[in-house]
């Protein structure tokens, strides 16, 4: 009967521990969900900061934006073709010139 009572309790316990076994992969699971989704929002705000900044600083230099080139900046996804486009900021004398980076 004791040795019985070992065998109920030991799987009790392996049970409990395979139990919080799994709780702690699925708390594991959305710590990782959580930092990834953080870092998405960053990269999002980055890439919303960078459209919002070529709406900006274009106009200032080159005049009123064309339509076109406003609706492909509000397209743009690509935070390395934002950089990009920064960076050869003093090279874009033009609309057309700004339209070649965007596509």
């Amino acid at each position: 009967m004791i040795r019985i009572a070992q065998q109920v309790k030991e799987r009790e316990v392996c049970q409990e521990h395979k139990k919080a076994q799994k709780e702690g992969e699925v708390v594991d699971m959305i710590g990782t969900l959580f930092k990834e989704y953080k870092e998405q929002g960053k990269i999002e705000g980055k890439i919303e900061a960078g459209r919002e900044s070529l709406l900006v600083i274009f106009p200032q230099k080159l005049g009123p934006m064309p339509a076109e080139i406003e609706s492909a900046i509000r397209a743009l996804n690509d935070l390395n073709r934002m950089r990009n486009i920064v960076a050869h900021f003093m090279e874009i004398n033009n609309w057309q010139q700004l339209q070649q980076y965007l596509n």
